[in-house]
């Protein structure tokens, strides 16, 4: 708590018992915004960066509800960023274990190196420069969810601030409702299935084929990567999940919408339930 003067929690509607839990905790250190609807990840945000701006903070640390960081998250971040360039340093995450795993998620198994470039890292975890933010730009409200962190670090790299993380994977972090299934059938080692509902797995769709398409002549290793982690796990949602027809029927609408760069909260009834 010491190292951090201020936290700011952005609620995207929870239930009301939810949000009456966190009232309590409102104090001198600690605000809460209450957003009448759930306007997305992007907004959500935004706001908290302009918020610690409108503060006199030049670094945000953000995390997503469904997170459990170790304690000294904080202060590796900060003792890391001090030995860096931080000048060109846009964003510091954290590795970490997606629940149920014990894979590192991110590429750092570099001999010697603390602080290893990634093209992108997921915002849970991170640390913000909010003068780079201010360069660049906001995180784009049109993404909605999904794929907002990633187009904000291609946007950061674009400008030429650097994207790094940390070896050490300093959390664990849910994605999707994953669970390990005892059929192997990538280098030997058990797939995850994410279990993504069928609205996810349009704004996964969607804003994955925008983005490749937004980034694909200066980042196309990237494009390319999570092409192919779309189509893979498109295959293993029909073999393995749950609502296979409902997931289909989101995947095309996604697809669709990439195609004719119909953006924002997806309007299709049908995907909320």
């Amino acid at each position: 708590m010491e190292r951090v003067p201020k936290w700011l929690i952005i609620d995207n509607r929870s239930e009301e018992d939810d949000r009456r839990r966190l009232r309590r905790l409102v104090s001198s250190s600690l605000e809460l915004t209450e957003n009448a609807q759930n306007v997305g990840l992007a907004t959500a945000l935004n706001q908290a960066a302009v918020r610690a701006q409108a503060l006199g903070f030049e670094w945000l640390l953000t995390f997503d509800q469904d997170s459990r960081p170790k304690p000294q998250l904080l202060d590796k971040l900060i003792e890391t960023c001090a030995s860096a360039d931080c000048e060109r340093l846009g964003m510091i995450g954290s590795n970490f274990f997606v629940e149920g795993t014990t894979i590192p998620f991110y590429d750092c198994q570099r001999d010697g190196m603390q602080l290893v470039e990634q093209t992108s890292l997921i915002t849970s975890g991170s640390l913000l420069s909010l003068k780079a933010f201010s360069k660049v730009g906001p995180f784009r409200d049109d993404l909605f969810i999904d794929g907002v962190d990633h187009e904000f670090c291609l946007r950061l790299r674009r400008n030429g601030y650097k994207v790094a993380a940390i070896r050490e994977p300093l959390m664990r972090h849910c994605i999707g409702d994953s669970r390990k299934y005892s059929v192997k059938v990538i280098r030997n080692c058990p797939v995850a299935i994410t279990h993504h509902s069928p609205l996810r797995r349009y704004y996964i769709t969607r804003n994955t084929l925008v983005i490749a398409r937004e980034y694909w002549r200066e980042e196309r290793g990237w494009a390319l990567s999570n092409l192919k982690v779309l189509v893979a796990s498109f295959a293993v949602a029909m073999l393995f999940e749950r609502e296979k027809w409902r997931k289909v029927a989101a995947t095309l609408l996604g697809v669709l919408d990439a195609a004719r760069r119909r953006m924002g909260r997806a309007n299709a009834a049908w995907l909320r339930f």
